[in-house]
């Protein structure tokens, strides 16, 4: 199955391009920075996320467009349980880095599925761990798809 901005990232060699490319699914809309699309095109083909659940969370740290780290949901421990605990993917790629680092960086946290890229949505905790890299640690903006 092919990618539906292929095309567009592959065709365009001008790393300092503003554009937006606008990526829909069934719910809403999105526009990400081409540089960022970039990133996540080459997620998405990657083997190392691919995942044997239904969907797997990719989170990408950015200082400036530098790709700085970058963590995905890991469950910790194997278990039959549905209860096992997991590292979340914001979690993941922040620890990777710590939150000393954080200062006017930006997040982008994806979720992939068999049919593309869909909407991600932090859960409580965290969202109230995301707020706080913001307030204290200077974090400077959260992209979710």
């Amino acid at each position: 199955m092919s990618c539906l901005w292929c095309k567009k990232v592959d065709s365009d060699d001008s790393d300092d391009s503003d554009d937006r490319v606008l990526i829909m699914n069934a719910q809403k809309q999105k526009q990400f920075p081409l540089w960022i699309l970039r990133y996540i095109h080459s997620i998405q083909h990657s083997p190392r996320f691919k995942s044997h659940y239904k969907s797997s969370h990719v989170a990408m740290i950015f200082s400036g467009k530098r790709l700085i780290a970058i963590g995905q949901n890991n469950k910790i421990g194997h278990s039959r349980n549905h209860n096992t605990p997991t590292v979340h993917a914001e979690i993941d790629a922040i620890n990777a880095i710590g939150t000393k680092h954080l200062r006017d960086t930006i997040l982008v946290v994806i979720r992939i599925t068999s049919v593309g890229l869909q909407n991600s949505k932090p859960c409580h905790s965290c969202e109230c761990f995301l707020q706080k890299c913001i307030k204290i640690h200077g974090m400077h903006k959260i992209i979710h798809s």
